[in-house]
């Protein structure tokens, strides 16, 4: 018992010291503190990433969105003076819309935000039969639809979560 005891009582004794205990409790302070900052800090840079990655998929579908809206006009203007006759402008008008309500589909699903997409795929039908179908909706349904979608992704760009609602 005795020559278990002795290395304690070298350990209290030298613990006991003023300087060592004072620098022990330093480091120890230093250690959490490094761990803590260490801690916020990566979480500080996880939100900054998640948010980059929001508000590149919200201006990405706000200009595939922009883009969809020309290749509609321009398609239904080609096929209102053609009317529906084919011809070499309106299968590259049709290809031009093809590809922008394709690139609008995709980044749809690059948005995290159920309320933005919702609104998109409204104006996205609204426009879509209002330039190109027979369906009757108005300039001002689409037009409110369109509003109502950008409405959405600005509050999105502008919350600290990168999200409308």
């Amino acid at each position: 018992m005795i020559a278990t005891s002795a290395p304690l009582s070298v350990l209290a004794d030298s613990v006991g010291d003023g300087p060592l205990l004072a620098a022990l409790i330093s480091a120890l302070v230093a250690l959490v503190v490094a761990l803590l900052t260490q801690v916020l800090v990566s979480h500080r840079d996880s939100v900054a990433r998640r948010y980059d990655r929001r508000r590149a998929a919200l201006l990405l579908g706000q200009d595939a969105a922009l883009a969809l809206r020309g290749r509609l006009i321009d398609l239904g203007r080609v096929t209102r003076r053609d009317a529906g006759q084919p011809s070499a402008e309106l299968a590259e008008a049709e290809r031009r819309f093809d590809d922008a309500r394709a690139l609008l589909d995709v980044s749809l699903t690059r948005i995290d935000d159920p309320e933005v997409v919702r609104a998109a795929t409204l104006w996205r039908d609204h426009a879509q039969q209002r330039h190109i179908s027979t369906l009757d909706v108005t300039e001002t349904e689409e037009t409110a639809s369109w509003m109502q979608f950008n409405v959405l992704i600005g509050k999105a760009l502008t919350s600290r979560q990168g999200l409308s609602g």
